[in-house]
């Protein structure tokens, strides 16, 4: 599977923000990760020094997220709190417009029953016989 024009550029990005981070080429972070991997000690002073500096920008971004996780969920559960108060709020808006019709339903009803049993249309030919 080929991949796309971006992702070469985000990783060359990511590979050129890690060299730096380490202070080292890019090509040589290959190497400096292939040593970390084997757990393989450089017995050079600046190679130690690049392979600690490597090791701590890796460290403080796989902890990094852990921080993160609580905020993540406290956001995730204050949008759960809003979609509920919202979704409330509609269902109570629905059972008063309900609420209402059963009203004036009751209202026009008890109206008609009271004005009798007479409760013929006006003429709606249009005719005016009765003006």
């Amino acid at each position: 599977m080929s991949e796309g024009y971006g992702t070469c550029r985000v990783r060359e990005s990511l590979r050129r923000s890690r060299s730096r981070a380490a202070d080292t080429d890019p090509r040589d972070l290959a190497e400096l990760d292939r040593r970390t991997r084997h757990r393989e000690v450089p017995s050079e002073a600046g190679e130690r020094a690049s392979v600690r500096r490597l090791v701590d920008d890796r460290l403080s971004r796989l902890e990094r997220p852990g921080r993160r996780a609580t905020d993540r969920l406290g956001f995730m559960g204050l949008i759960t709190a809003t979609l509920l108060v919202i979704t409330a709020g509609v269902i109570v808006f629905c059972y008063g417009v309900v609420r209402m019709q059963r009203c004036a339903l009751d209202r026009y009803r008890s109206m008609r029953s009271a004005l009798g049993e007479q409760h013929a249309c006006p003429d709606s030919t249009g005719s005016s016989a009765s003006r």
